[in-house]
């Protein structure tokens, strides 16, 4: 199926333009109307009527994905205050969100298709996951938090994780802690990678070994990373957790405490993201700041952008 990046190419004109052109706006030429038209027709593309009432401002459906594993989303302390965030940016542009469920038979890019909605934001997955591979080959706008996907028309939102990771290590070493261990995500994605490079720059900048950086994984979940840290703690010489998740570290914090160890002194325990729970567990953890409700604005703006033509479409 042509689209109209292919048309707007061959037209020789702008995406924004032919997507003008072929809504019929007034502030187009007649010529090059009649080209893009043409050429069109050619190519048999069929205009994504969505997207034309983006360009004229009309409100719009947006489809919000969230591969959660089974989890309710009251267990999803992070992406919550993300969909909220798109949420209320949608609403202060005069558009719509459309929530998806995991497609039962299919793809999430036919799922897209069925429900008319004109771009996704997804959250949850991870890099190599089918469903993005099939949403960038439908050429499906598309913005993904805290992930890299590679497509002609999509984005990602995320935060400075590895400068923001190195600093948490930084701040633990300036407190005294030399047996770091780090708690990381799922291995495959780009968020747990860039901090764990993070602790792993710190580490070298203090004069550690290489050998010195000790990961395990939680896989972003709280009950896997309590796990893996009662093990770690079997193992014996950590004196410092640093979870890349408030929530790992909320898991890390109960292995810490029931090994009989007290958190500072014995211990210390830092997480990431500064969410509720970093306040409301005994003690409170050292965490880093991110803005996920800001996320999911910008989340929400950034693909508005790109199905219109305005970003990425090159």
């Amino acid at each position: 199926m042509a689209t109209l990046r292919e048309v707007a190419k061959q037209a020789g004109v702008s995406i924004a333009t032919a997507s003008r052109a072929l809504a019929g706006y007034s502030d187009v030429s007649a010529a090059t109307r009649q080209r893009v038209i043409s050429v069109a027709r050619r190519l048999n593309y069929t205009p994504n009527v969505l997207a034309q009432n983006l360009v004229r401002k009309q409100s719009s459906f947006f489809g919000v994905y969230l591969d959660d594993e089974g989890l309710s989303l009251t267990k999803q302390p992070f992406f919550l205050p993300v969909i909220c965030g798109v949420r209320d940016a949608a609403a202060s542009e005069g558009l719509h969100m459309l929530f998806l469920a995991r497609p039962g038979k299919g793809s999430l890019a036919d799922t897209v298709r069925v429900t008319g909605v004109n771009g996704l934001i997804v959250m949850g997955l991870v890099e190599d996951d089918p469903e993005l591979g099939a949403l960038a080959e439908a050429e499906i706008p598309t913005v993904a938090i805290d992930i890299s996907p590679v497509g002609k028309v999509m984005g990602a939102v995320t935060s400075d994780n590895e400068r923001q990771a190195r600093l948490v290590t930084l701040h633990l070493l300036d407190q005294g802690y030399g047996r770091i261990l780090f708690v990381g995500g799922k291995p495959n994605t780009t968020v747990h990678r860039v901090r764990e490079q993070g602790y792993r720059k710190a580490l070298l900048e203090r004069g550690f070994p290489p050998e010195a950086a000790r990961v395990v994984l939680g896989h972003f979940d709280r009950e896997r990373a309590y796990a893996a840290v009662r093990e770690a703690l079997r193992e014996g010489g950590v004196d410092a957790v640093f979870a890349a998740s408030d929530l790992m570290a909320e898991g890390a914090l109960k292995a810490v405490k029931e090994a009989g160890y007290k958190v500072p002194e014995d211990v210390g325990v830092a997480g990431f993201d500064d969410l509720e729970i970093a306040r409301l567990v005994d003690p409170p953890l050292t965490t880093v700041r991110q803005d996920p409700v800001a996320m999911g604005g910008e989340a929400l703006r950034l693909l508005r952008r790109l199905v219109t033509g305005e970003e990425g479409m090159d």
